[in-house]
């Protein structure tokens, strides 16, 4: 970020310009909400028995859609509207596409620990916590880098700044499930790693604009109904 785009984006406020982060938002909610009230089991952490011994392939995407419970859905949607300003710097296109791949290389990150560990610990039971931590941490990398501290502040000796909140918020989302979200917040920090080293040139990626104006007229007339104009989704998808 130049230092005008920097003051801009860590000044605005709601989802102007972030059609992406706001439908990601809705849909993370309902979906935590839903499966809550429906005990929706398929909504729940990834297991290798249901991905493999049940065969239920479906969850590779649906395990990320919904937290398990209220209190990782609190914190999960603080740090989703955190990083709703990358959507304003990239436009809603590439911030689109880095959705897409954070949750393909943080199920490719996260499936392989598992497997490593049933090979070590056959005994031993491991999954990966439900709800969207993949995209949630690979963007807290990019956030590390890119979002700067404006405002400093020693508190008896300890230097805090303005982003400390969002990593103690991150902390604690890490720390919700025990092993289960540990690994997972993991597997999702090595993918934001793997994007920003742009690992098979994926910062270039963006969601074609045909794409992205078909999502835009089917989705932006609702997008806009709950809260007000959340600006384009076709937005540019430049580096």
């Amino acid at each position: 970020f130049n230092m005008a785009k920097r003051k801009h984006t860590m000044s605005a406020v709601g989802f102007a310009n972030a059609p992406v982060s706001k439908g990601v938002i809705i849909l993370t909610t309902l979906a935590s909400l839903g499966a809550s009230a429906a005990k929706a089991g398929t909504l729940g952490p990834l297991s290798l028995n249901a991905l493999l011994g049940k065969k239920e392939l479906w969850r590779v995407v649906t395990y990320q859609l919904a937290f398990s419970s209220a209190g990782e859905l609190v914190i999960g949607i603080l740090l989703l509207y955190t990083l709703r300003q990358f959507e304003r710097h990239w436009g809603s296109r590439k911030f689109g596409a880095f959705i897409v791949i954070s949750k393909i290389f943080s199920f490719l990150i996260g499936s392989s620990a598992l497997l490593w560990h049933r090979a070590s610990n056959p005994s031993a039971t491991l999954n990966l916590a439900a709800g969207p931590y993949g995209v949630i941490f690979a963007g807290l990398v990019q956030y590390h880098f890119d979002i700067p501290v404006s405002v400093p502040i020693n508190i008896m000796g300890v230097q805090l700044s303005n982003k400390t909140l969002t990593y103690l918020f991150a902390a604690q989302l890490t720390a919700s499930s025990s092993s289960s979200s540990l690994i997972t917040s993991a597997a999702g920090i090595l993918a934001g790693i793997l994007y920003r080293v742009n690992f098979l040139g994926v910062r270039s990626v963006s969601v074609p604009v045909s794409m992205a104006r078909a999502i835009s007229a089917c989705f932006m007339p609702l997008l806009t109904g709950l809260g007000g104009g959340a600006g384009a989704a076709g937005g540019g998808g430049g580096g």
